[in-house]
């Protein structure tokens, strides 16, 4: 499991843990809506709440009623064997998220995962909490500012760099660098809108381990010289951080 896998799974499960599930005698009516990156990316969150049986919703581990299924939302001709049961974990279409709303009680709850393209429904939205990539910033058709703006977009870069080691000091060069190699990667990216090769880049990045700074920069840069916009980006000089072959170019 890649490192952005773990930080996108951590930030989901802070955000549906809730202390007003410890309780024996009720677990609150929970819906969640996460809208995240590319297909092949999330699902493998997917794939890590299919092996836990849910998202556990309660802070305490101790209720054995506490976790919610867990649905990864896709069109309908991807649906091959049809939308899980109600109250299951599964590969579902948009249609059953409004069916499993419908439903009384508790098995009205979940936590759907939508990757960029994908709609939910606004009878559903209405009733659910959103949270990861703005609507806005994660269609097909959303622009490279649009995307980098987003706030969850750039808490999860920041939070890579700093698991990297990266002092607060020298974020904002660090930002400077990665957002070079994010704008000039989007604009030679041949895919569907989905961001896949951008996404890919911050996976990439933050698989190194802690303070191995220096690898992330030279990945950076292999990346903008494979897609020859390398003289586009701007490296800080004189910084330590940064592999004396890169901060001499110009």
């Amino acid at each position: 499991m890649s490192n952005l896998v773990e930080e996108l799974i951590k930030q989901i499960q802070e955000k549906v843990r809730d202390e007003g599930h410890d309780s024996r005698a009720k677990i609150r009516e929970s819906r969640y809506i996460f809208h995240g990156p590319p297909l092949s990316i999330l699902n493998q969150v997917f794939e890590f709440f299919v092996l836990n049986n849910g998202a556990n919703v309660a802070v305490s581990n101790e209720f054995d009623n506490s976790k919610i299924p867990v649905l990864l939302q896709l069109s309908r001709n991807e649906i091959t064997q049809g939308n899980p049961a109600i109250g299951a974990t599964g590969r579902c279409d948009e249609d059953h998220l409004l069916d499993v709303r419908n439903v009384p009680g508790n098995n009205s709850s979940f936590l759907a995962l939508i990757p960029p393209g994908q709609h939910s429904n606004m009878s559903v939205a209405s009733t659910t909490e959103e949270f990861g990539v703005s609507r806005a910033a994660n269609t097909l058709h959303s622009t490279i500012d649009e995307w980098w703006g987003d706030e969850f977009v750039r808490t999860l870069v920041i939070r890579g760099l700093i698991n990297a080691g990266f002092r607060d000091h020298e974020l904002e060069d660090a930002l400077a660098i990665v957002q070079s190699a994010v704008f000039s990667i989007d604009d030679l990216d041949q895919g569907n809108g989905d961001r896949s090769a951008v996404w890919h880049l911050i996976s990439e990045y933050t698989r190194y381990p802690r303070f191995n700074r220096s690898c992330q920069i030279q990945m950076l840069y292999r990346w903008l010289v494979a897609f020859r916009r390398s003289p586009t980006i701007k490296f800080p000089r004189n910084h330590s951080w940064v592999p004396s072959h890169i901060s001499r170019r110009k």
